[in-house]
């Protein structure tokens, strides 16, 4: 068995492919498993996959007969028929440095309570021009963090308050993580659309630790052919979901469940303001949460009033 499975799904990356697909055989580390999964691609993929495969024995490929409509399915499919310990899940656009897999095998290994590690990145267009260091966005979101170093992060309720500002973990090629916490975390959400990486992540550091490796050895690439570029809308529903499921993590501080309701708010009404594209059932649960949540929170305010002024009597 492999130590670690790394996982190339792709859907219409011919483009990207080659560049991909050498990176991960290039790699310093050489003891993992590869499972390139096309999902029913329309350009020359099947062609270039099967290239490689005919080269290289530690390439297994599976071909979906129709498209599966949804990156996550991809990625629970992926790490079900995987062997390794640990999972790379090397997105299609998307390449790494020869060094990626023996620099984070070597970080998880040391820290054998970590959920994950991931590492820094450099952003790339789709021609693989160098666009800088995802530090100087990063530093735009949360400038007090230590991006230019290494790092651990243990506390779930730091954890959860960060995820609630951003998903500081963009890209999940730049992630290396442990087989066992992806089942026992109960897997990718399958009905999310753009943020379930946002909520995987998240799930992943509420139940273990997380560490970030600071070499940028991870190239993110950013390009109109993508799943970010053509879900603006959905996104906003989906956030307030990831904030309803912080908000519901009793085991929280209440400062971060308080914050977690202020965001639920906050989407809510970037929804309303998206009301067509999102669709009148999910505007009307999300009133029905919201409601639920007010009406809770007038009982108590209620109940600790009536307990207050019987300690007065």
């Amino acid at each position: 068995m492999h130590k670690v499975s790394v996982i190339i799904p792709n859907y219409n990356h011919a483009k990207f492919l080659q560049k991909r697909i050498e990176s991960v055989l290039n790699q310093t580390f050489t003891d993992f498993e590869v499972i390139i999964m096309d999902d029913c691609s329309t350009d020359d993929s099947r062609e270039i996959i099967e290239t490689y495969a005919q080269k290289d024995k530690r390439i297994k490929l599976i071909f979906n007969p129709t498209n599966s409509g949804s990156t996550f399915k991809q990625w629970n499919k992926g790490v079900r028929l995987s062997k390794g310990k640990y999972i790379w899940l090397a997105e299609s656009d998307d390449y790494a440095d020869r060094n990626f897999l023996e620099v984070l095998v070597k970080k998880l290994d040391a820290h054998p309570k970590a959920a994950l590690v991931f590492s820094q990145s450099y952003m790339v267009d789709e021609y693989s021009n160098n666009l800088g260091i995802l530090t100087e966005v990063m530093n735009n979101i949360s400038p007090y963090f230590p991006w230019q170093r290494d790092f651990t992060l243990e506390s779930k309720s730091v954890i959860a308050s960060l995820f609630m500002d951003y998903n500081f973990i963009p890209n999940a090629s730049a992630v290396l993580f442990k087989k066992s916490v992806f089942e026992q975390i109960g897997r990718a959400d399958e009905s999310y659309i753009q943020a379930g990486d946002w909520l995987m992540w998240l799930k992943f550091g509420l139940h273990s630790p997380i560490c970030f490796s600071y070499p940028p050895l991870n190239f993110f690439r950013f390009h109109n052919n993508n799943v970010r570029s053509k879900t603006k809308k959905i996104q906003y529903y989906e956030y307030f979901k990831i904030m309803y499921f912080v908000y519901k993590q009793k085991h929280l501080d209440s400062t971060v469940r308080t914050k977690a309701k202020h965001k639920m708010l906050l989407y809510r009404k970037k929804c309303l303001e998206n009301e067509k594209q999102i669709g009148l059932y999910k505007i009307y649960k999300i009133s029905f949460i919201v409601y639920i949540i007010g009406y809770t929170d007038r009982l108590k305010s209620c109940l600790k009033n009536i307990r207050m002024n019987k300690s007065l009597l």
